[in-house]
Formats: structure tokens, sequence, C-alpha cells
């Protein structure tokens, strides 16, 4: 709903609040429990098994797996148990650096949750953002985040650093009796507040329309979850070296026994046992331990820099980097601009003039 558009008595009408009183604690209750807490998504805890199931697809496991279930087959017990034990020490390392930054990160979030002042039976509360509910009357202060996107009923000097939503870099000023056109950009939406975004000064009051993932935050948040992660150029350097070695090695296995067998005559048997060894000797299993290590030592110092590390692969994705494109505010960008229609009803030359007609795609 374009709440922009619409006088505060009646989004104060559409939510049944009254803007002096705020809502009742019953009230607020019932709401908690229709709407959710105010809050994004939280991401899947992934179960053990299915991160498990991950690090054996990389083609590197997959190789010594293989040839840790031949040997297993055909070949020497000891040796199969050197392949698996290979295996899961690549695999423990990376399980234990994930699991143990998902635990730092779920101990930050706790320490760092906001809270937020409200209006309820007229008396002000100081609660947690995640009890804000749709229909709430939020005490906006210089200085505090805003919990929930919420439409302005009342204002006083009122502005707003809106730069993480819309990359603007001066704080933007609030007017609660202002009514826009529906088309108006979001960036322009002067009666409004945004979750996420901060009061840099003045007081005002404020109705909670959004909550959640219906905030213009959690917009984002989907669209960003909605993007698939590319795989990092060690992954890919991996995995070209991987067929390599696959057909380099299958080669030796093929070629030296199939001679032995019909030049030498030995027997098939030995022959595929050696052929074996050929393939355990040519893949170097100890390359992606090596690699790990290296890895996991670099997110330890990290660590030791307030820097928390969930993958290994981030590690070495971050040291590739040689160029961060990014805006005025500090926003990074795709350095990428497209065009945006002009909407109906607004004067095309100032906002051309203000540069407002390109919309960077960050």
């Amino acid at each position: 709903m374009p709440w922009h558009a619409l006088a505060s008595e009646e989004v104060a009408g559409h939510f049944e609040v009254d803007p002096h009183l705020g809502l009742s604690e019953s009230e607020a209750c019932e709401r908690l429990a229709r709407y959710g807490p105010n809050r994004l998504l939280e991401e899947r805890r992934e179960p053990l098994w299915e991160v498990l199931l991950e690090e054996i697809r990389e083609p590197m496991i997959l190789l010594l797996l293989a040839t840790g279930v031949l040997y297993a087959l055909w070949g020497g017990l000891t040796d199969a148990l050197t392949i698996f034990f290979v295996i899961l020490a690549l695999v423990g390392v990376e399980i234990f650096n994930e699991r143990r930054a998902e635990k730092a990160i779920a101990a930050l979030g706790k320490l760092a949750e906001p809270t937020a002042s409200v209006c309820r039976g007229r008396n002000p509360l100081e609660i947690s953002s995640e009890e804000i509910v749709p229909g709430d009357l939020i005490l906006l202060r210089a200085g505090q985040r805003v919990p929930a996107g919420a439409r302005i009923i009342r204002a006083f000097g009122l502005a707003a650093d809106e730069s993480a939503l819309t990359g603007e870099s001066a704080p933007v000023e609030k007017e609660a009796d202002l009514l826009l056109p529906e088309a108006t950009p979001l960036a322009e939406r002067r009666n409004l507040v945004f979750a996420g975004t901060m009061i840099t000064r003045g007081r005002g009051t404020a109705i909670a329309v959004a909550t959640g993932i219906a905030a213009e935050l959690g917009r984002v948040a989907r669209m960003t979850r909605a993007v698939k992660p590319l795989r990092t150029p060690l992954q890919q350097a991996m995995n070209e070296m991987t067929r390599w070695m696959v057909w380099l090695a299958f080669g030796f296995s093929l070629a030296v026994p199939l001679f032995g067998w019909l030049l030498a005559g030995q027997s098939l048997r030995q022959m595929l046992l050696t052929g074996l060894s050929l393939v355990f000797a040519t893949i170097p299993e100890e390359m992606p331990i090596i690699i790990s290590m290296v890895l996991a030592l670099g997110a330890y110092r990290l660590s030791k820099r307030r820097a928390i590390v969930r993958k290994l692969r981030a590690v070495e994705t971050l040291g590739a980097v040689t160029v961060i494109a990014a805006d005025k505010t500090g926003t990074l960008t795709e350095n990428r601009m497209k065009g945006q229609p002009i909407p109906s009803g607004i004067d095309a030359p100032e906002n051309i003039g203000s540069g407002r007609a390109l919309q960077r795609c960050n």
C-alpha cells in the first residue's frame, strides 16, 4: 500500500490505533502472534549431513573418495584407511571452521540486538525491536536506528540517514503533513522512515506500517538471498586441475596394467592393483590438506583482527580482490548503470538535472 500517499489520520484509521495513546498491550500481543516478530528471515542452519555432502561433492574429494573405495575393494586396507583419513581431515577442518563462525555470528547478534521506544497505552516503553508490530507508535530520537518501516505523524526537525538503503549520503528531511504521489521514488518519500536507517537529528512519532520481511530492508534481504554464490577462483582452478589429473591418472592406470598383462604376462589382478597405485601416486592428496590449512590460518589471522570468516573459501576470494568499486557513500556496486523511466507527475528537467533518472545497480 502507498503509505506515503495517505494522510497520517488515514494510516491511523487503517491500523485502528489512537495516534496519541498507541496500542494496548493485549492488542500488541495479538498482532505479534498474527504478523510474527519484526526480524528478517533467519538463515536456516544447514544440518551436518548437508554440510558434509557439500564438501564431499568437491571434485578433488570425489577423486580421492573413488580411489579409496577401489583400494578398499581390491587393494590394501591400510592404503584405503589412509585415503579416508585424508578425506575426513579435509572435511573436518571446513566443518569445524564454519560451525565456529556460526556460533560467533549468533553471539554477536544477541549482543547487538537493538531496542526501540514505543508508546503503548500512553506509556513510553523500551522494548526489543522484534516486538514491534504494525500499528505501533514508534518514538523517534536522534541517534536511534529505525526499527521498522513507519509513517511519520509528528516531526520536529526530524532528519534520517538513509544511505544504507538508497545510497544518498545527505540526511533526508522528514515532514509529517506531506502527501506525495503514489509513483514517488523511494529516496523521495519524506513522510516515511525505513527500517535500518538512522535518525540524525530531531524527534518525532511514527506509526509502524511494515515489519520484518514486509519492510524495504526485508525486500533487499530477499533479493540478496536469491543470488546463488559463484565458485571462487581457487575452486575453478582446482576443478580444472582435477579434470586434467583424472585423465592423466586413468591413462596411466589403464595403459600400464594393459601392457603388463598383454606383453609381460603378469596376472590381471596384480596389474589392476598396480594401476590403482599409479592413480594414488598421480593424485597429490596432500594438496587439498595444504590448501585447507593455509585458508584456515588466514581465517584465524582475520579473527585476530575481529573479522569472522564463515567459509574458508571466502578467505581466498578476499585475497583475489584487486579492485573494489564503491559509490560516494561506500556502497559496493557492480559498476553498471541503467536507465529508469521518469514517473508521471514528476518534473522531468529537475529529475534529470539532479541525476535521479539514473539508478545505480547496487
